[in-house]
């Protein structure tokens, strides 16, 4: 329930700020916008969620870790490129 009041109440301070400006009409349109991309984004995940095997939905929990290390990986090799001498 709180989590929901502070959405609403974040939404509810974003359009009054942004309602200030000349385009109100671009604001009420992305406020739809990005309401139907947040429900369609959601009927994917609940329709994959469908279709693949429970045993690979929990190997997705694995993704964000890989995609860091790869990351810190590349990061490091960039800083140290000329360190390393071949022999």
């Amino acid at each position: 329930m709180r989590n929901q009041m502070f959405f609403g109440l974040k939404r509810l301070n974003l359009t009054v700020f942004f309602s200030q400006s000349s385009h109100k009409w671009q604001v009420v349109l992305g406020q739809y916008l990005a309401f139907t991309l947040w429900i369609l984004v959601s009927l994917i995940g609940f329709f994959g969620g469908r279709v693949l095997p429970h045993e690979w939905i929990r190997l997705l929990g694995l993704a964000p870790i890989f995609l860091g290390v790869k990351e810190k990986r590349q990061r490091y090799a960039n800083e140290h490129k000329g360190d390393f001498k071949e022999w």
